[in-house]
């Protein structure tokens, strides 16, 4: 994979692992490549909601802000969050970019073997994966078949609390298009934004 090995290259501290860093991590040393390569600003194809014509927008990529990390992780980097529905206690770790890739492939492997009529597991997939502990109890079996039971309210709480204090640069822009329409949504990330000539 050409980004891997790319950032191989430019991490200086040979004992990191660019598969082990956090997501966030990862991306803020992309953004940190394009900016000194190619320049802060990023121009990226958007669609007008109002008319549904595509339209080019620059966004300058140094104006992104950190997201705020509240939680204090205990001595082996887990942190707490008490569902709301059920009120049970989960101890949960943020997955490095390797083990996400991870999930990821099984997850495409899956519905690629199942066909067209499958949907994508990986929201559980990961939430089986972050969740370490519920209640006192480590098992990871107990884990799966707890997640596959999680109320819809538990797991939107949950995931919604991971997405806020995940570290890294919130990718939230605001936008407003050639109708004059606002819309907020995630940058998009295309081969363009490390190989903008290719």
């Amino acid at each position: 994979m050409k980004l891997e090995i790319l950032l191989e290259k430019k991490i200086l501290d040979k004992d990191i692992k660019a598969g082990q860093l956090l997501p966030g991590d990862r991306n803020a040393i992309i953004f940190f490549l394009r900016s000194t390569g190619y320049g802060e600003i990023y121009p990226v194809e958007l669609t007008d909601p109002k008319t549904g014509d595509k339209f080019i927008e620059e966004i300058d990529i140094s104006q992104l802000p950190i997201k705020e990390n509240t939680l204090t992780p205990d001595e082996n980097a887990e942190c707490s969050f008490v569902l709301p529905r059920s009120k049970k206690t989960v101890k949960f770790k943020y997955l490095t970019a390797e083990e996400d890739e991870k999930l990821i492939r099984e997850d495409q492997a899956r519905t690629k073997k199942l066909g067209s009529s499958a949907i994508s597991q990986i929201m559980t997939l990961r939430l089986q994966n972050q969740i370490v502990e519920v209640d006192g109890i480590r098992d990871k079996n107990a884990i799966v078949q707890f997640v596959e039971s999680m109320s819809p309210m538990d797991s939107a709480e949950f995931r919604k609390h991971l997405f806020d204090n995940e570290p890294g640069l919130d990718l939230t822009i605001n936008v407003q298009a050639p109708s004059g329409e606002f819309f907020f949504g995630e940058l998009p990330i295309t081969a363009k934004f490390l190989w903008p000539y290719v």
